[in-house]
């Protein structure tokens, strides 16, 4: 029992405190790359968005659409952080919009960190790492 509290401090402690600022990593900075890579992995749940919008949770190289997926994120436990990476070529239509769009699904679905990302051959363009403010609470 004791063993499990230790991994469960090590993945808490691999968590990024502060977030991401929009901008490019390359695979040659292997300091801030590692540091990406420990964040994705201390992930609830990582997702692909594909070139036709299509989102893959990562079960046997299928995707699908937001509307199919609904349920899948409504069950799940643990939602502390979500990870989504566009694929080079996604998304087909306005990027910012589809961040705008990603965003709201996955707040309502109630997620409280969403970390969007964008793939490139020579690493990894972060787009947003949301974190909603948290409104201290009067007396």
């Amino acid at each position: 029992m004791r063993e499990c509290g230790v991994v469960l401090l090590c993945v808490i402690a691999a968590a990024r405190s502060d977030p991401w600022s929009p901008g490019f990593i390359g695979v040659g900075d292997s300091k801030r790359m590692q540091e990406y890579e420990e964040d994705v992995a201390s992930a609830d749940v990582e997702v692909v968005v594909k070139a036709d919008d299509r989102v893959d949770i990562g079960v046997m190289g299928k995707a699908f659409t937001l509307d199919e997926l609904k349920r899948y994120f409504k069950f799940q436990k643990h939602k502390a952080f979500i990870v989504v990476t566009f694929e080079a070529n996604a998304p087909s239509g306005d990027l910012k919009s589809a961040i705008q769009q990603l965003k709201a699904y996955f707040r309502e679905a109630g997620y409280r960190r969403i970390l969007f990302a964008h793939s490139h051959s020579m690493g990894v363009i972060i787009r947003e790492d949301y974190r909603p403010v948290q409104v201290p609470k009067g007396p």
